[in-house]
């Protein structure tokens, strides 16, 4: 109540990146499902195999207490971080035949969009066995899915300082006013600047399941990639 989370609360774990988070069957891999407008979204943008998603959320640095309790730090920014990622190896369309897709999937039966009411645009985005969107011989060594083990700078999407966690620092090419760059949701030119050391400030929608980026900066893109992998 009044947006506190019980111990006895239902959780819905998606994306199911981390291998230890509970038990598994053999064959698991990553995995992630969307439906409604979200799923629209990506249909729209033609996401399939090859692609890569990129996950970020709201993010706040905590403490373990001496009376054995987890809490926030007192004074510290929420920050939205990039957590995790999926290379995409297949598209499953679902719908409502999550019966059936359990049986085909055995390894999938335990993930939230295949049991329960869903309706046709229930779909689930199945990694590739490994990560190959990176230009050193290294990626061939990372799954195609998983999440990162500590927050960096170049995986913290807040710029730091700002009061809002949605105010964005990001590397210069990453602009709408550069050319072949597209971010979805992000098309109005005032959430777009120019910070004094040349990077791009971007202030984000306030929300949002998919932002889908599209550009013809193959090696900006790839450098950037590199960091975060790093």
């Amino acid at each position: 109540m009044g947006g506190r989370v019980s111990a006895g609360h239902p959780t819905h774990l998606d994306p199911d990146l981390d291998q230890g988070a509970r038990p598994i069957e053999a064959g698991w891999r990553p995995a992630f499902g969307q439906t409604g407008a979200a799923q629209s979204h990506l249909d729209q943008h033609g996401i399939g195999p090859g692609d890569l998603f990129l996950f970020f959320g709201w993010f706040r640095e905590a403490e373990f207490t001496a009376g054995g309790c987890w809490r926030f730090k007192r004074n510290v920014p929420d920050l939205h971080v990039l957590f995790g990622w999926l290379q995409v190896d297949e598209v499953l369309r679902v719908g409502a035949q999550t019966a059936e897709f359990a049986r085909a999937y055995p390894w999938l039966k335990g993930h939230p969009h295949l049991w329960g009411g869903w309706t046709v645009p229930n779909t689930v985005y199945v990694a590739a066995k490994t990560l190959n969107v990176l230009a050193d011989t290294n990626s061939e060594l990372r799954s195609g899915g998983g999440v990162f083990p500590i927050v960096s700078a170049v995986r913290t999407l807040t710029e730091p300082g700002q009061p809002r966690r949605s105010s964005w620092r990001l590397p210069d090419w990453f602009s709408r006013n550069e050319g072949g760059l597209s971010l979805s949701y992000h098309d109005r030119a005032d959430r777009w600047s120019r910070a004094p050391d040349g990077s791009t400030r971007l202030q984000s929608v306030a929300r949002g399941q998919e932002f889908v980026l599209t550009t013809d900066r193959r090696e900006d893109l790839s450098g950037w990639l590199a960091e975060i992998f790093s």
